[in-house]
Formats: structure tokens, sequence, C-alpha cells
């Protein structure tokens, strides 16, 4: 007895499944290109859902730890409210305590609102932390960092980078950027975007804390 194949929509009967195959795409075209579709919008379906999920990690868990990778060295001008001073700011001579780097453009609106919670660090921190704003060079100026400094009030330490020196060495791509450096001169932690104080609060106490016990 030879087996046919059977058409599930009409019931018609065929010698081999080539013949039925071209039977359905030509009577039951809705049928036959939904079952070749379907397949197809449930892999989009599965990759779409896999990257939203790992760009949703990366959203809510923006710190990256990189202990023990040495922070890169830098000496750049201090700026204050009036402009460039004489003195200058080097990193690793400040091996043995824990820095705080924001990176930061004088034009960017995240970093302005950024001027308080690295106020609050400052006032509660100044004798265990030394904090540094690097503030770059794309798009502004001393004049207009000096501007920043000035209309903010803001006391704690700045730097000015004019040749983008530190933000290449750090591979800063976006502002405020946060880096934490322990007391060994490594890297601790590392932030990007707008930060609580709470929250950065956590990552000096937890540097703190691995200072205090070795």
């Amino acid at each position: 007895m030879i087996k046919k194949d059977r058409c599930g929509r009409c019931g018609k009967t065929f010698a081999n499944p080539k013949a039925l195959q071209n039977h359905k795409k030509a009577n039951h075209k809705s049928e036959y290109w939904l079952l070749r579709i379907i397949p197809i919008i449930i892999i989009i379906t599965i990759v779409y859902f896999g990257i939203t999920q790992i760009n949703t990690q990366v959203e809510n868990d923006p710190t990256v730890m990189i202990n023990q990778n040495k922070a890169p060295d830098f000496t750049l001008p201090i700026i204050n409210e009036n402009g460039l001073s004489q003195e200058t700011f080097n990193l690793h001579s400040n091996t043995g305590k824990i820095v705080l780097l924001e990176f930061m453009v004088s034009w960017c609106g995240h970093c302005e609102n950024m001027v308080e919670p690295i106020r609050d660090l400052y006032n509660e921190y100044n004798n265990e932390v030394v904090i540094v704003s690097i503030a770059g060079a794309y798009n502004s100026s001393e004049d207009k960092t000096s501007e920043f400094i000035r209309e903010h009030n803001a006391t704690w330490t700045h730097v000015f980078d004019v040749n983008e020196e530190a933000f290449q060495h750090y591979e800063i791509e976006s502002t405020p950027t946060f880096i934490i450096i322990n007391h060994k001169g490594e890297i601790f932690s590392r932030t990007t975007g707008e930060q609580s104080t709470e929250m950065l609060k956590k990552y000096l106490d937890d540097a703190i804390d691995q200072a205090s016990n070795e």
C-alpha cells in the first residue's frame, strides 16, 4: 500500500511531501506562510528580550568593580573661580589615601546636578577622602570652568584637563563619571551618570573599610 500525504486543511492526498507542499503554497497561502513566519518571530522575540535583559542589568548596576588595576597617574593644573592657579595636582602623590575623581565638563547638566551631592561628600569626608573634579576641555574652556566653579561655589579641588589627558587614560566616554581609587593607588570602583549621595557614600565607606582591614 502506497503511503500518501494528506492535506490537513482540505483532505486531499498527494503522492509525496513535495506535492503536498506545493498544494499548500498554492491553495492555502495564509497557513503556509504563517507556519514559516511564526518560528522567525519566536527567534526575534527571544533575541530581543535577551538583549533587553542585558541592558537592564547594566543600567541597574552601573558600578564596575575593577580592583587591583593600577590607577594611571596624571598631573594637572588646579583651577578655581579665578582661573588657572600656579598649583598642580598629582594623583600618585596621594597614594595611601582614598581618592574620589569626578570627570565632568562645565556645560554638563548632569554634572551640575551632582554639585550638591559632592559638596555633601566633601563636608563629611574631607579628612578621609581626597575629592577632585577633573574638568574636561571638550566644548569648554578655562573661563567656562571657572565660571561653573564660581556660580556653584564648588570649593573642593578642581583641575583642568586641557589636553584630555586624564580623560583618555581613564577612557571616559560620558560625564559625570566617578572613579574611586583605594589607598594602594588601585581603581576600586567606577560609576557613570548621576549618583545619589548615599550610593557614593557606600562606595567610599567600602574603600575606607578595605584600607582599615589591611
